[in-house]
């Protein structure tokens, strides 16, 4: 199994991809109350969050893709559905 390097609490990995310190973060199986912080920051600043299939992210999604706009596509490409990945 692999894993995506947490650099510290959801919220905070999202608060990150807000004031540009980061590109991208990735979390997988995530729980509304990690995540809903930072999804309210990220989006108040102009950043894209979605599930990772690519929709919206909302309180049901089973991931989450925070994103700066034009990276959006080919980040969702790279990750992919569980079934869709290589092993």
């Amino acid at each position: 199994m692999q894993r995506v390097r947490m650099l510290g609490m959801a919220a905070t990995d999202l608060a990150w991809v807000a004031d540009g310190s980061l590109d991208a973060s990735v979390m997988f199986d995530n729980k509304l109350w990690d995540t809903s912080a930072g999804v309210l920051i990220a989006r108040e600043a102009g950043v894209e969050v979605l599930d990772v299939d690519g929709t919206r992210h909302t309180f049901n999604s089973r991931g989450t893709v925070a994103v700066a706009g034009p990276l959006a596509a080919e980040l969702l490409g790279l990750i992919g559905e569980p079934e869709q990945r290589p092993i």
